[in-house]
């Protein structure tokens, strides 16, 4: 028996070796052969054999300070503050230690601490006292608890008579906290506050919504986050998260305090922001000297030269948008990096073009009139056939443009900046034909048409109403536009 066992295990081995051979072999077979040596393994972002690799220009570096005028403008009146209401609910305040209480006074201290210390000459008025109520709505504990959705504001009822400011900002206290915690090995003093802050021209137009959440202890950096907010240009202006917070408690809740209301009101004043710049060319170069030198209208007008003569170069175009975008030109500047982008789209011109873009997307111009009426109707099917139109799918944008009001002025202005090569041609307009944003759960939305069934049924914060490419910010997108 045993010495049966033996024989149908070597019959079984035999087998299965010769069935693993086949397979090989079967495989060999199909890979046709390879002439010369054989290359190691690309990796998948490796071009073919052949193919041409993008060649970078020779690039030199400067250290500069760009300057960056106020990304909010108020026309017609001089900035002022004043703040409406600080509301807290009572639930809230009973877990807050009663040092903690008054928290008007502890933000209109840190509203008036902020603009002091950013240089801004602005007026900051305490109107608390007037009785303005918006969240005034009963709820119960289980309501309370549930808070962050239910954060949306009622009508707009007016800025109450004796408010003078030109803009008016109430806040709510979603949450509030302070107490010793085990930070890095060792005993600190934290304290956690989020704060809904909504600022609006004393007439009544909103003007910036934003749900700040801060967070610090006497250890460590402040942590600062919002979806609304533009928080990677405030970190660059300020760069609250590079430092250390003041080891002194009560100093600390003040430095929070006061970044986290910078980082509401920082886009109405101007700064001066300490660059690295990158720019196409040599030290030889005759442009960067001057520019090193701080003659940079003598480099702009040789770079603006040097792209009317030879319309491919590409370094030109973006050598001078840098310039632009250091005199705080952003918008100028965002066309010229389009330009060079559609000569030769290399990574450098990319990351520029989305740098100065976030800037351009967070500029406001308060109580100017709509540049021109809304747009006419769709045209006629034998004009449509002529048009030409294109399918894009796109990342988040965080481009707040797109949730401004229900109106349909913005898409024309966005999509020239999006898409220069068709939309940015003069006498060319371009609109939005339909649009699908992809929901959490990875399904794509129906097709919205703009002005027909995207009206969101979801307000703001503040209480706006907004259209569904809102959710161009912070969803996965893509739409069908047509140049005309």
């Amino acid at each position: 028996m045993r010495g049966g066992e033996r024989k149908r295990g070597a019959r079984s081995r035999r087998r299965l070796l010769a069935l693993a051979l086949g397979l090989v072999l079967s495989r060999c077979a199909a890979v046709p052969p390879v002439a010369g040596p054989v290359e190691a393994a690309r990796p998948p972002s490796a071009p073919p054999p052949g193919a041409s690799v993008p060649e970078e220009p020779p690039t030199v570096t400067l250290e500069v300070t760009r300057r960056q005028p106020p990304l909010v403008r108020l026309e017609g009146q001089p900035l002022s503050v004043g703040i409406l209401l600080v509301h807290a609910d009572d639930a809230l305040l009973e877990n807050l230690r009663s040092d903690l209480w008054n928290l008007s006074g502890l933000l209109v201290k840190a509203t008036r601490d902020y603009f002091k210390a950013a240089g801004g000459q602005v007026q900051v008025v305490d109107y608390t006292d007037l009785g303005f109520q918006l969240w005034n709505r009963p709820r119960t504990k289980a309501q309370q608890q549930r808070d962050p959705k239910d954060l949306e504001m009622g009508p707009w009822p007016g800025a109450p008579l004796g408010v003078k400011t030109s803009l008016v900002t109430v806040v709510k206290v979603v949450r509030a906290s302070a107490g010793p915690v085990d930070a890095g090995g060792g005993a600190a003093q934290a304290v956690s506050f989020v704060l809904l802050m909504s600022t609006w021209t004393r007439e009544g137009q909103p003007v910036s919504t934003e749900l700040l959440d801060m967070t610090g202890n006497t250890r460590g950096a402040l942590r600062l986050q919002s979806l609304e907010a533009a928080l990677a240009l405030y970190d660059e202006v300020r760069g609250p998260s590079r430092r250390p917070l003041p080891e002194d408690p009560a100093e600390m809740l003040w430095a929070m305090l006061r970044e986290g209301v910078g980082l509401h009101y920082f886009r109405w004043l101007p700064h001066e922001v300490p660059e690295r710049l990158v720019l196409v060319g040599t030290e030889a170069d005759e442009n960067v000297r001057a520019l090193r030198e701080g003659r940079d209208a003598d480099a702009l007008e040789g770079w603006r030269r040097k792209y009317e003569e030879e319309p491919e170069a590409h370094g030109a175009l973006y050598d001078a948008a840098m310039v632009l975008a250091l005199r705080g030109e952003d918008s100028q500047a965002l066309r010229l990096l389009a330009e060079a982008r559609q000569v030769k789209d290399l990574p450098l011109y990319e990351g520029a073009w989305q740098r100065v873009h976030q800037r351009v997307s967070r500029r406001l111009v308060v109580g100017a009139p709509p540049a021109r009426p809304e747009r006419p109707g769709l045209p006629a099917p034998e004009a449509r056939e002529a048009e030409q139109c294109f399918t894009i799918e796109r990342e988040p944008t965080r481009d707040p443009r797109w949730f401004q009001g229900i109106s349909l002025l913005i898409e024309e202005a966005l999509l020239a900046e999006y898409h220069p090569a068709q939309c940015g041609r003069p006498g060319v307009r371009c609109s939005i034909d339909y649009y699908q944003v992809k929901w959490g759960q990875g399904l794509w939305s129906e097709p919205f048409l703009p002005g027909l069934n995207d009206l969101d049924p979801k307000p703001h914060y503040d209480g706006t109403r907004r259209r569904k490419w809102s959710y161009f910010y912070d969803h996965l997108h893509r739409y069908r536009y047509c140049a005309r």
